[in-house]
């Protein structure tokens, strides 16, 4: 997370959790690697959230001010209701920039309340969610190589990727449908 500095999660251990600076420049120490909290360690996403819940605050406020929403996940932001339009995004940029933080360009996009959506990995449509369909031809690919595959030796490493895979993809079909039992 390049965009979570040392300082950040500093500031979150002494003003949120309200401890000496000396224990929280130490906790800040051995959360980050190279100045920032580093992708795949299992405290990463919950700190990252954390470190930067006051600019979700912020962000939080404004948008239900304006008679929107806003998801978060991790360090993904969403809006989302009838008063979304580049004015709004403008704002949302604004209040993110002023926090320290990086916006991806690449990621920020407006829709039309009724185009199909691509959020976090997942399909919004019809006030549904769905895995993206690049999900599904992955489970399908291994199912492909499982099938034809020679070599034995592969065949316990491609059953765990299409175990996690079909997990993945059930775990969006269950947020969607939450009685199913996918």
């Amino acid at each position: 997370y390049p965009s979570i500095s040392k300082k950040s999660v500093f500031y979150f251990f002494k003003n949120k959790l309200m401890m000496n600076d000396d224990i929280a420049i130490l906790l800040a120490e051995i959360c980050t690697y190279d100045d920032y909290i580093p992708t795949g360690s299992p405290l990463s996403m919950t700190l990252a959230f954390w470190a930067s819940s006051a600019m979700f605050d912020q962000l939080n406020k404004f948008s239900t001010d304006q008679g929107n929403a806003m998801t978060v996940y991790v360090d993904d932001l969403n809006f989302s209701g009838p008063n979304i339009n580049n004015k709004f995004k403008a704002s949302v940029i604004s209040i993110i920039k002023k926090s320290g933080y990086k916006v991806n360009s690449r990621k920020t996009r407006l829709f039309k309340s009724e185009a199909v959506k691509t959020v976090t990995g997942c399909i919004l449509k019809e006030n549904s969610i769905f895995p993206r369909n690049k999900q599904y031809h992955a489970i399908h690919k291994i199912k492909v190589m499982l099938r034809d595959t020679k070599d034995k030796t592969i065949i316990p490493s491609l059953k765990k990727k299409l175990s996690g895979h079909s997990a993945a993809a059930n775990q969006i079909l269950r947020i969607s449908n939450p009685m199913s039992a996918t």
